[in-house]
Parts: C-alpha cells; sequence; structure tokens
C-alpha cells in the first residue's frame, strides 16, 4: 500500500516521552515527516511549554490519538507523568480505543514486570535505538512499524469499526486529566 493511499483520514498519534529524551524525540519526528505529509499528525507534550492552554490541548490529544508512542528509557520509567501517561494509554488500548506501541530508545532494566510486557516493542529487533549502530537505521525500523499500524487503521473495515466503537463507547475524559493539566501531572 503506497503512503498516499487512504491519506485524506488522519491519523493522530501521540507521543509520550520523558523531557530528557527530548533529541530521541526530535529525530523519531523528522524520521517520521514522510508521513506526517500523508495525513498524520504528530502530537506531544512539550515539557517546556508553560502555556496551560497548550498543556490543556495536549491532554485531549492524549485522549483521542488513534496511537500513541511510548518512548521508553530509564527517563520515561522515573518519570510519574510519564507512567501516568502509560497508564492511560493502556486503560484506553483494553477499550478499544487506541493503539499503543511501546518504542524502545535506551536500555530498561525489569521491563519484564511492567504491564508492558504483553506488547511487541520496536524497533522490530528489540534493541533499543542507542544501541543501534546506525541509528537512522533504528528509527526507520520504527516508522515502518508505525506506518503498518496507521495502515491498518486506515483499512476500510478498521475505519468503520473504530466509526462505530467512538459512537457506541465515547471516551470520557480520564479523571486524572480533569483534575490536572499534563504540566502538573
Amino acid at each position: 500500500m503506497s503512503l498516499s493511499a487512504n491519506s485524506s483520514v488522519p491519523i493522530d498519534i501521540f507521543l509520550s516521552y520523558a523531557s530528557p529524551d527530548k533529541a530521541f524525540r526530535k529525530k523519531l519526528e523528522t524520521h517520521m515527516s514522510i508521513l506526517q505529509r500523508n495525513g498524520v499528525r504528530l502530537w506531544f507534550d512539550d515539557y517546556a511549554a508553560s502555556d496551560n492552554r497548550y498543556q490543556s490541548e495536549a491532554g485531549e490529544h492524549l485522549q483521542s490519538a488513534h496511537i500513541i508512542l511510548l518512548l521508553l528509557s530509564a527517563n520515561f520509567m522515573a518519570s510519574d507523568q510519564c507512567l501516568r501517561e502509560m497508564e492511560l494509554s493502556l486503560e484506553r488500548q483494553k477499550n478499544g480505543g487506541v493503539e499503543v506501541i511501546p518504542v524502545l530508545l535506551r536500555p530498561i532494566g525489569a521491563l519484564e514486570v511492567t504491564p508492558l510486557t504483553e506488547f511487541t516493542p520496536l524497533p522490530s529487533n528489540h534493541r533499543p535505538v542507542s544501541r543501534w549502530i546506525n541509528k537512522d537505521e533504528a528509527y526507520v525500523d520504527i516508522v515502518k512499524g508505525v506506518q503498518k499500524v496507521i495502515q491498518k487503521i486506515r483499512s476500510p473495515l478498521r475505519r468503520k469499526q473504530w466509526a462505530f466503537k467512538m459512537i457506541k463507547q465515547p471516551q470520557p475524559l480520564h479523571p486524572i486529566l480533569r483534575a490536572h493539566t499534563i504540566r502538573e501531572l
């Protein structure tokens, strides 16, 4: 399937990452630019932004994204905010409202004791991006994995199922996000 097929169906992707991993996020964003030109919209919480309106908007995008990429590192696992975003993401996936994709940026100890053990992370060889000799190859692998999920979402049958689920079971704003802005999480 070409990149332009069904590109009229916008796909929203939320990137959940720890602020010390911003350089990894920016590099991934660069590699995903071809997808962005074909109807993919990327959202992330820019922790440096102090505008409450922006942070509220980021929370809404976390709630409405079709795909959530969890950019995993020790920094991510040490962040209360990232863990809350992961919890919300996994809850939404359980209810059928989002595709969650863990992405290994750096090695993480004891990943097997997290709720992510059921997921197959990207890159596809399960080697963290930081351990690749050619990191561009790691990002290409990640983009290819994300593209497969996008194609699945854009398939006509999947779109009908998604629309039915959204009509039948609207997802209310999570209580955590109602009570706090993303920055306060």
